[in-house]
């Protein structure tokens, strides 16, 4: 089954993590979202050049969102606003369950939610 990976598996595949290093050789998406928050978090934390390498290295797997998955995601995460979901979480989780991906994270809020390839 092809993968969705949330910002969380992007992280842990540039921090090289055990657990994670097998998903970046399996077919996956990102959505544009994921791709936005993870550019930034290299940017702020590892600085442009790791920003650059990995936005180069993952734009041919990154998917646009069109805006009424934006909403139905948006409904989403305000059914489930104890569980203080983010807002790109909710919207790439919602993504890959339209498209019927399995969803991959390590954020414990969708540990036991269908569609997810939870790894700790």
């Amino acid at each position: 089954m092809k993968l969705c990976l949330d910002t969380y598996a992007l992280v842990e595949i540039e921090k090289n993590t055990p657990t994670y290093r097998s998903i970046i050789e399996e077919e996956f998406i990102i959505t544009a979202a994921a791709l936005g928050e993870f550019y930034y978090l290299m940017a702020r934390l590892k600085g442009a050049r790791t920003a650059e390498y990995w936005a180069k290295r993952l734009l041919p797997f990154t998917e646009d969102v069109d805006k009424h998955l934006w909403v139905e995601s948006m409904r989403f995460r305000a059914e489930h606003y104890k569980e203080k979901l983010s807002v790109i979480d909710a919207l790439s989780y919602t993504y890959a369950r339209k498209h019927k991906l399995l969803f991959v994270t390590g954020d414990a809020a969708f540990k036991d939610k269908p569609g997810v390839k939870h790894i700790a």
